[in-house]
Protein backbone atom coordinates (compact mmCIF):
# COMPACT_ATOMS: atom_id res chain seq x y z
CA UNK A 1 0.00 0.00 0.00
CA UNK A 2 1.12 3.43 -0.81
CA UNK A 3 1.78 6.43 1.81
CA UNK A 4 -1.63 8.21 2.95
CA UNK A 5 -1.42 12.00 1.96
CA UNK A 6 -2.78 13.90 4.23
CA UNK A 7 -4.10 17.36 4.30
CA UNK A 8 -2.93 18.49 7.60
CA UNK A 9 -1.50 22.35 8.39
CA UNK A 10 2.22 22.47 6.62
CA UNK A 11 5.07 23.11 9.21
CA UNK A 12 5.94 26.46 7.34
CA UNK A 13 3.61 27.91 4.65
CA UNK A 14 3.45 31.18 2.82
CA UNK A 15 6.03 33.00 1.00
CA UNK A 16 9.37 35.17 2.38
CA UNK A 17 7.40 38.57 2.39
CA UNK A 18 4.35 36.91 4.45
CA UNK A 19 7.10 34.86 6.56
CA UNK A 20 8.94 38.60 6.79
CA UNK A 21 5.40 40.04 8.37
CA UNK A 22 5.13 37.37 11.07
CA UNK A 23 2.16 34.73 8.89
CA UNK A 24 4.18 32.24 10.74
CA UNK A 25 3.82 33.68 14.36
CA UNK A 26 -0.13 34.07 13.25
CA UNK A 27 -0.69 30.43 12.40
CA UNK A 28 1.48 29.26 15.56
CA UNK A 29 -0.80 31.41 17.49
CA UNK A 30 -3.92 30.54 15.63
CA UNK A 31 -3.55 26.95 15.88
CA UNK A 32 -2.83 26.80 19.67
CA UNK A 33 -5.26 28.82 20.44
CA UNK A 34 -7.44 26.79 18.71
CA UNK A 35 -5.59 23.46 20.64
CA UNK A 36 -5.91 25.06 24.19
CA UNK A 37 -10.37 25.36 23.51
CA UNK A 38 -10.55 21.82 22.30
CA UNK A 39 -11.70 19.41 25.39
CA UNK A 40 -9.04 17.34 26.52
CA UNK A 41 -10.50 13.58 25.98
CA UNK A 42 -11.54 10.94 28.53
CA UNK A 43 -8.59 8.73 29.72
CA UNK A 44 -8.44 5.81 31.67
CA UNK A 45 -7.17 6.36 35.33
CA UNK A 46 -4.29 3.73 34.38
CA UNK A 47 -2.69 5.69 31.88
CA UNK A 48 -3.31 8.81 33.69
CA UNK A 49 0.53 8.73 34.41
CA UNK A 50 1.77 8.52 31.00
CA UNK A 51 -0.18 11.23 29.96
CA UNK A 52 0.89 13.72 32.50
CA UNK A 53 4.84 12.79 31.72
CA UNK A 54 3.76 13.57 27.77
CA UNK A 55 2.57 16.62 28.95
CA UNK A 56 5.02 17.49 30.81
CA UNK A 57 8.19 16.30 28.70
CA UNK A 58 6.56 15.90 25.27
CA UNK A 59 7.67 12.28 25.02
CA UNK A 60 7.04 9.01 26.98
CA UNK A 61 9.26 5.59 26.66
CA UNK A 62 7.77 2.16 27.06
CA UNK A 63 10.19 -0.72 27.68
CA UNK A 64 8.99 -3.75 27.16
CA UNK A 65 6.26 -2.71 25.56
CA UNK A 66 4.23 -6.09 24.48
CA UNK A 67 4.35 -9.63 25.97
CA UNK A 68 7.39 -11.99 25.05
CA UNK A 69 5.28 -14.12 22.72
CA UNK A 70 3.61 -11.26 20.87
CA UNK A 71 7.08 -9.34 20.29
CA UNK A 72 7.79 -12.51 18.83
CA UNK A 73 5.25 -12.87 15.99
CA UNK A 74 5.23 -9.31 15.20
CA UNK A 75 9.26 -9.45 14.67
CA UNK A 76 8.44 -12.46 12.27
CA UNK A 77 5.91 -11.13 10.19
CA UNK A 78 8.31 -7.92 10.20
CA UNK A 79 10.20 -10.41 8.58
CA UNK A 80 8.15 -12.22 6.36
CA UNK A 81 7.17 -8.90 5.11
CA UNK A 82 10.44 -7.09 4.44
CA UNK A 83 10.75 -8.50 0.93
CA UNK A 84 8.00 -6.33 -0.03
CA UNK A 85 9.66 -3.05 1.40
CA UNK A 86 9.72 -0.75 -1.00
CA UNK A 87 13.09 1.50 -1.22
CA UNK A 88 12.79 5.43 -1.49
CA UNK A 89 15.29 7.88 -3.19
CA UNK A 90 17.43 9.79 -1.36
CA UNK A 91 18.99 13.17 -1.91
CA UNK A 92 21.57 13.41 -3.51
CA UNK A 93 21.68 10.73 -6.29
CA UNK A 94 25.21 9.56 -5.16
CA UNK A 95 23.71 8.39 -1.65
CA UNK A 96 24.23 5.02 -1.38
CA UNK A 97 22.46 4.20 2.16
CA UNK A 98 18.91 2.78 1.99
CA UNK A 99 15.63 3.43 3.18
CA UNK A 100 13.09 1.01 2.56
CA UNK A 101 9.12 1.12 3.83
CA UNK A 102 6.00 -0.51 3.77
CA UNK A 103 2.70 1.32 4.29
CA UNK A 104 0.03 -0.94 5.78
CA UNK A 105 -3.82 -0.35 6.57
CA UNK A 106 -5.88 -2.05 9.35
CA UNK A 107 -7.56 -4.53 6.69
CA UNK A 108 -3.60 -5.02 5.05
CA UNK A 109 -1.86 -6.23 8.64
CA UNK A 110 -0.88 -9.46 9.32
CA UNK A 111 -3.10 -10.65 12.99
CA UNK A 112 0.23 -9.67 15.39
CA UNK A 113 1.16 -6.63 13.79
CA UNK A 114 -2.55 -5.74 13.71
CA UNK A 115 -3.10 -6.19 17.37
CA UNK A 116 -0.19 -5.25 18.89
CA UNK A 117 -0.43 -1.63 17.44
CA UNK A 118 -3.66 -0.89 15.15
CA UNK A 119 -5.89 -2.48 17.87
CA UNK A 120 -4.06 -1.33 20.81
CA UNK A 121 -6.33 1.55 22.47
CA UNK A 122 -3.71 3.08 24.39
CA UNK A 123 -1.81 4.02 21.51
CA UNK A 124 -4.38 5.90 19.74
CA UNK A 125 -5.77 7.42 22.67
CA UNK A 126 -2.02 8.94 23.96
CA UNK A 127 -2.13 10.23 20.16
CA UNK A 128 -6.00 11.78 20.80
CA UNK A 129 -4.78 13.09 24.35
CA UNK A 130 -1.94 15.29 22.56
CA UNK A 131 -3.60 16.46 18.92
CA UNK A 132 -7.11 16.67 21.62
CA UNK A 133 -8.55 15.30 18.46
CA UNK A 134 -10.91 12.13 17.95
CA UNK A 135 -9.74 9.47 16.05
CA UNK A 136 -12.18 9.97 12.79
CA UNK A 137 -9.65 7.77 10.65
CA UNK A 138 -7.88 4.22 11.43
CA UNK A 139 -4.32 5.50 11.46
CA UNK A 140 -1.85 3.91 8.66
CA UNK A 141 1.02 1.53 9.94
CA UNK A 142 4.41 1.86 8.49
CA UNK A 143 7.35 -0.46 8.43
CA UNK A 144 10.96 0.88 7.61
CA UNK A 145 14.46 -0.43 7.99
CA UNK A 146 17.17 2.66 7.70
CA UNK A 147 20.79 1.15 6.24
CA UNK A 148 23.67 3.43 6.44
CA UNK A 149 26.53 2.70 3.69
CA UNK A 150 30.16 2.79 4.93
CA UNK A 151 30.58 6.06 3.19
CA UNK A 152 28.31 7.96 5.00
CA UNK A 153 29.02 7.39 7.99
CA UNK A 154 29.27 9.98 10.63
CA UNK A 155 28.13 11.86 7.79
CA UNK A 156 25.11 14.04 8.21
CA UNK A 157 22.22 14.38 5.87
CA UNK A 158 22.67 10.35 5.57
CA UNK A 159 19.16 9.79 4.78
CA UNK A 160 16.64 12.97 4.66
CA UNK A 161 17.45 16.29 7.03
CA UNK A 162 15.77 14.87 10.05
CA UNK A 163 19.44 14.15 11.41
CA UNK A 164 19.49 17.89 12.13
CA UNK A 165 17.31 19.00 15.34
CA UNK A 166 13.82 20.14 14.00
CA UNK A 167 10.25 20.25 14.89
CA UNK A 168 7.40 18.99 12.40
CA UNK A 169 4.89 21.22 13.12
CA UNK A 170 3.86 24.33 15.30
CA UNK A 171 0.76 22.60 16.53
CA UNK A 172 0.51 19.47 19.07
CA UNK A 173 0.47 16.41 17.55
CA UNK A 174 1.74 12.61 18.13
CA UNK A 175 4.22 10.12 16.49
CA UNK A 176 4.41 6.66 18.24
CA UNK A 177 7.34 4.59 17.04
CA UNK A 178 8.66 1.08 18.07
CA UNK A 179 12.07 -0.70 18.11
CA UNK A 180 11.85 -3.83 16.19
CA UNK A 181 15.90 -4.76 17.14
CA UNK A 182 18.30 -2.61 19.77
CA UNK A 183 19.14 0.93 19.06
CA UNK A 184 21.72 2.50 20.03
CA UNK A 185 23.19 6.45 19.42
CA UNK A 186 25.53 4.46 16.84
CA UNK A 187 22.15 3.41 14.59
CA UNK A 188 19.69 6.69 14.51
CA UNK A 189 18.35 6.55 17.88
CA UNK A 190 15.52 9.18 18.46
CA UNK A 191 16.75 12.61 20.26
CA UNK A 192 14.14 14.37 22.08
CA UNK A 193 14.54 18.02 24.26
CA UNK A 194 12.25 17.41 26.99
CA UNK A 195 9.64 20.42 27.75
CA UNK A 196 10.61 22.06 23.42
CA UNK A 197 7.03 21.38 22.70
CA UNK A 198 5.76 23.92 24.89
CA UNK A 199 4.74 27.66 24.23
CA UNK A 200 7.09 30.65 24.94
CA UNK A 201 7.97 33.69 23.53
CA UNK A 202 11.30 32.27 22.47
CA UNK A 203 10.05 29.16 21.04
CA UNK A 204 7.67 32.15 18.68
CA UNK A 205 10.57 33.65 18.37
CA UNK A 206 12.51 30.76 16.80
CA UNK A 207 9.80 29.87 14.28
CA UNK A 208 9.24 33.21 13.41
CA UNK A 209 13.06 32.87 12.51
CA UNK A 210 12.98 29.97 11.13
CA UNK A 211 10.16 30.27 9.05
CA UNK A 212 12.45 33.18 6.95
CA UNK A 213 14.99 30.00 5.29
CA UNK A 214 14.51 28.24 2.12
CA UNK A 215 15.76 24.94 3.69
CA UNK A 216 12.88 22.36 5.30
CA UNK A 217 15.16 21.91 8.73
CA UNK A 218 17.34 25.73 9.27
CA UNK A 219 19.44 24.85 12.54
CA UNK A 220 18.35 27.11 15.73
CA UNK A 221 21.00 29.58 16.90
CA UNK A 222 22.30 29.13 19.99
CA UNK A 223 20.65 31.60 21.54
CA UNK A 224 17.21 29.86 20.39
CA UNK A 225 18.79 26.78 22.16
CA UNK A 226 18.90 28.07 25.19
CA UNK A 227 15.65 30.22 25.14
CA UNK A 228 13.98 26.99 24.21
CA UNK A 229 15.69 24.53 26.03
CA UNK A 230 16.53 22.48 23.52
CA UNK A 231 18.78 20.39 25.76
CA UNK A 232 18.38 16.92 23.56
CA UNK A 233 18.11 13.33 25.33
CA UNK A 234 19.19 10.22 23.92
CA UNK A 235 15.97 7.85 23.41
CA UNK A 236 17.64 4.81 22.44
CA UNK A 237 16.40 1.39 23.92
CA UNK A 238 15.91 -2.39 23.21
CA UNK A 239 14.26 -4.62 20.64
CA UNK A 240 10.19 -4.31 21.89
CA UNK A 241 10.89 -0.67 23.16
CA UNK A 242 8.08 2.07 22.39
CA UNK A 243 7.77 5.87 22.03
CA UNK A 244 5.80 8.67 21.84
CA UNK A 245 6.57 11.84 20.97
CA UNK A 246 4.41 15.35 20.55
CA UNK A 247 5.70 16.17 16.87
CA UNK A 248 5.50 19.59 17.61
CA UNK A 249 8.87 19.59 20.31
CA UNK A 250 12.07 19.59 18.90
CA UNK A 251 13.68 16.08 17.85
CA UNK A 252 15.89 14.80 15.61
CA UNK A 253 17.50 11.32 14.16
CA UNK A 254 21.27 10.86 15.38
CA UNK A 255 23.72 10.39 12.88
CA UNK A 256 24.70 6.89 11.76
CA UNK A 257 28.10 5.72 13.14
CA UNK A 258 27.53 1.95 12.30
CA UNK A 259 26.48 0.11 9.67
CA UNK A 260 23.80 -1.66 11.78
CA UNK A 261 20.33 -1.24 10.19
CA UNK A 262 17.14 0.62 12.16
CA UNK A 263 14.37 -1.44 11.97
CA UNK A 264 11.03 0.12 13.38
CA UNK A 265 7.60 0.26 13.31
CA UNK A 266 5.77 3.81 13.15
CA UNK A 267 2.73 5.73 13.37
CA UNK A 268 2.33 9.46 12.22
CA UNK A 269 -0.78 10.59 13.90
CA UNK A 270 -0.49 14.34 12.03
CA UNK A 271 -3.66 12.95 9.97
CA UNK A 272 -6.25 13.81 12.67
CA UNK A 273 -5.40 17.61 12.22
CA UNK A 274 -6.68 17.11 8.18
CA UNK A 275 -10.20 17.42 9.57
CA UNK A 276 -11.20 21.39 8.56
CA UNK A 277 -7.65 22.53 8.98
CA UNK A 278 -7.01 25.84 6.88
Amino acid sequence: MTKQEHRAPPKFKSNKVQNLLGIQVVRMLYYNTLWTLRPKPGLPVEISHLTEKLDRDGFVLFPNFLSDSLFRKVKEEFRQLSPLFEEESLPPASNPSIVRKLFLSRIEAPSALRKAFLENPHIALMACHVSRRELWKEPQLVLGEWSCSQKMLNCSGQFTSADTIHFDVPYPSAKFFFYIDDVSDKNGAIHYAPGSHQMSWGRVLCEYKQSLFSMPNPLPSRKDVERCHLNCISLAGSGNTAIVINAKGFHYRNIFSSTVPRRLVYIDFRYLDDLGAP
